[in-house]
């Protein structure tokens, strides 16, 4: 059913929508008539236009899917992992394999490497598209755990719970109090964004970062001032 999507978007332009603190300063306005790839719970952000979301997180899924089934997108991208949950499977919603091997896959019907995070996941969805620039806006890459407390370990890494409000995203309820979740693997993400980024610069594409405020290093993706993408 993947198939469907190889190169629908070729040679278009598309924003990867990340849910970090910025986001919130951001005006969304500006992104009406894009094509948008949304991460995770991004759909909270009020009056946000969404193409697709993507939930690669398991205790988000399952927390939140009475929300996420009533998002009104194109498609919905779920992790096989996630499907075998047991909930019920919506009509616009498709699933992908993870856990691939550790590189960049610019075939997302293949089993694909997760990089820690769902952003990852996208840009490759967004390559596979034929998307030709992809600017990311939200991506902070930024964590502050002072309002949350370590449960467990899983697979995916060790298991948080928060116990305040969320003060990582760009709404307070996010991960509001007692909500879980995996504890973000910076490290692993600033990699595999590394590996997305030389993947572009290498078909002559481009990937930039495009957020307000981010504490990801330029080398790992180049920045891109978000206002001056819409100057003619």
């Amino acid at each position: 059913m993947l198939k469907k999507f190889k190169g629908i978007h070729k040679g278009k332009r598309g924003f990867l929508i990340a849910c970090g603190p910025s986001l919130s300063k951001t005006d969304i306005s500006k992104l009406d008539n894009e094509i948008t790839f949304v991460v995770s719970r991004g759909y909270k952000r009020e009056k946000l236009n969404i193409t697709y979301l993507f939930i690669g997180d398991m205790y988000i899924y399952q927390q939140f899917y009475d929300e996420i089934s009533e998002v009104n997108c194109d498609a919905l991208f779920v992790s096989k992992g996630i499907y075998f949950s047991g909930l019920p499977v919506n009509k616009n919603t498709y699933y992908f394999t993870g856990h691939g091997e550790k590189k960049f896959h610019t075939d997302i019907t293949k089993s694909l490497y997760g990089g820690g995070t769902s952003t990852f996941l996208a840009m490759q969805f967004a390559y596979y598209m034929g998307i030709q620039e992809l600017y990311a806006i939200g991506l902070d890459h930024s964590w502050n755990f002072s309002n949350s407390v370590k449960i467990g370990h899983g697979s995916g890494g060790d298991i948080m719970r928060n116990i305040n409000q969320d003060n990582n995203h760009f709404s307070k309820d996010f991960y509001g109090k007692s909500v879980t979740w995996f504890y973000p693997k910076m490290d692993k993400m600033a990699e595999a964004y590394k590996m997305a980024s030389e993947a572009y610069t290498k078909d002559n594409r481009i990937l930039s970062n495009a957020s307000l405020e981010t504490k990801l290093p330029n080398d790992i993706i180049s920045r891109t001032d978000y206002n001056t993408i819409y100057k003619v």
